[in-house]
């Protein structure tokens, strides 16, 4: 039983370095050997056979006792019960294909933060070093990956079997004008890129910050990681960094951001006018236009900002026309190969309302709320500052685009804020015996 107890933990890890590489090795490595479906399906047979073993952890060491670890299971269990009932009420309705994939989707999220929670309760001590080396080392090489992209011939992911007709596009362009090129590294696409960038950069500021590490090799890499976010292009990422960012910088220098403000802000004034007036001035250039705007007077395809504003009011009628739900695998990435219903919400809370409804919804979040309460109790304050930072961050990106569909991104946040509040919210009633030196 000692040697299972350690297999969450290594679940854990070996997640975290492979999800950011899993659809470019699974797409590459088919190429050759086939069996593609099975090449993508292995980190869901991994994270089945992890959440397995965390259950019967659960259960062997009482953790059923503990308010925290209860309540999540409960949520977890009525989560993807509400997803099957749609296989009793609606089963000739649906696309089965979909509905099971949509319901992995859901679901593999609040798994991941199962496994990792279990795993955080039987770590004697948090294995920051460790965990900031892996987070670091994979996000460092997609970023060189991301340059790459940016320099070599756009047809560079065509040569790993990068294809539309294989689910993964191999290049990307602002509003398809080859002069405003896109890059997604190894990851799906340029906005989930960019929300997966969010956590290393928040790490790395935060160890600039503690000077935890040489200052000139994390300035080295903060500006790498800083670029390859750029070169994303993706709006809804930078505007999550920004927010990540000022809540991380919020809650932990509160009282001196205070000060500064008090004392300089006829200049922070000054700073914010001339940047209006500056965007004012440039709104009407071509770079301003495609760059921000992500179109122009010579888009032909349907404005961006547009269609998303009509698919989120479309959504929320739906929602409202049929508020038990119209079954998981309806909307989102996933409904592209659906026959029966195909909707991109441009909203991943909108996508879990359309598809389970809006008891779904709620459930949804009320993971989301006991989250971030218990986040609170972290000891340290400057991983309480990157988990609440990203939280805002993914709540907002969520709202514009499905970034919790993505398997690179979700793992990443998932696993490590459950990794935390499970190690820091540990009950002492449990009686619960520290298993795991790190």
């Amino acid at each position: 039983m000692e040697k299972i107890k350690k297999l969450p933990l290594i679940g854990v890890y070996v997640l975290l370095a492979y999800m950011p590489f899993h659809l470019f090795l699974s797409t590459w490595l088919s190429l050759y050997t086939g069996a593609e479906g099975l090449w993508d399906s292995g980190k869901d047979i991994l994270t089945v056979l992890l959440l397995g073993i965390s259950i019967l952890i659960f259960f062997r060491e009482g953790l059923f006792r503990s308010k925290f670890f209860r309540t999540i299971f409960i949520l977890g269990v009525i989560y993807v019960v509400i997803h099957f009932l749609f296989l009793l009420f609606d089963y000739d309705k649906l696309y089965l294909r979909a509905f099971f994939l949509g319901t992995l989707y859901n679901g593999r999220i609040i798994a991941w933060l199962f496994i990792a929670m279990i795993a955080g309760y039987l770590l004697s001590k948090l294995p920051k070093k460790k965990l900031v080396k892996i987070i670091l080392i994979a996000s460092t090489i997609t970023c060189v990956i991301a340059l790459a992209q940016f320099v070599l011939p756009k047809d560079l992911m065509e040569h790993f079997g990068y294809s539309i007709e294989r689910g993964a596009k191999p290049s990307f362009f602002i509003d398809d004008k080859p002069d405003f090129p896109r890059v997604m590294s190894t990851v799906r696409d340029p906005n989930s890129y960019g929300a997966y960038l969010i956590i290393p950069i928040c790490i790395l500021i935060v160890m600039l910050l503690k000077k935890s590490w040489e200052i000139k090799k994390t300035i080295l890499l903060l500006a790498l990681h800083l670029l390859a976010l750029l070169l994303t292009f993706s709006r809804s990422s930078w505007i999550g960094m920004f927010i990540a960012l000022s809540v991380l910088l919020a809650s932990v220098y509160s009282k001196q951001i205070k000060q500064f403000i008090k004392i300089k802000y006829k200049y922070i004034f000054i700073a914010i006018f001339s940047l209006c007036l500056f965007t004012f001035i440039v709104k009407d250039t071509y770079v301003f236009q495609n760059v921000i705007l992500h179109s122009d007077q010579s888009t032909v395809v349907a404005d961006p900002n547009e269609l998303r504003i009509q698919q989120q009011n479309l959504a929320i009628t739906e929602i409202l026309r049929k508020p038990l739900g119209h079954g998981p695998g309806t909307a989102g990435l996933v409904s592209i190969g659906n026959p029966k219903s195909t909707f991109l919400t441009e909203n991943y809370f909108l996508q879990i309302g359309f598809e389970v409804g809006v008891l779904g919804l709620i459930n949804f979040i009320a993971i989301l709320t006991v989250i971030y309460v218990y986040a609170f109790k972290e000891k340290d304050k400057f991983i309480k500052a990157i988990i609440l930072g990203t939280f805002w961050a993914y709540v907002l990106i969520g709202i514009l685009n499905h970034v919790w569909s993505n398997e690179s991104v979700a793992a990443q946040w998932w696993l490590l804020t459950g990794l935390v509040i499970g190690f820091y919210n540990t009950k002492p009633n449990i009686n619960k015996k520290k298993q795991i030196k790190n």
